[in-house]
């Protein structure tokens, strides 16, 4: 491998806590220094499918219409919303 990190190095971070894993191959760096962005929910449910819709409080709070963040991330399902 000529750049990057390997998937045991990779692993090894993330056990000794510098990086959090997001889903299958995507990392936040995991410290004190430095932040997460204000919407990384958001960005999280896209990581991990990057056909995902936000929908109902979801999509209202991430366009600042409503002030509380839901609990939970409202995601549209085959017909279905699903709570992730």
């Amino acid at each position: 491998m000529k750049e990057g990190f390997s998937n045991r190095q990779i692993a090894g971070l993330a056990k000794e806590g510098y990086l959090e894993k997001v889903c299958h191959g995507y990392y936040w760096l995991d410290g004190k220094e430095e932040d997460k962005p204000s919407d990384y929910k958001c960005i999280e449910v896209c990581f991990s499918d990057p056909r995902a819709i936000v929908c109902m409080n979801s999509a209202l709070y991430y366009q600042g219409e409503i002030k509380e963040e839901p609990e939970y991330w409202m995601l549209p399902q085959r017909g279905r919303t699903v709570a992730c």
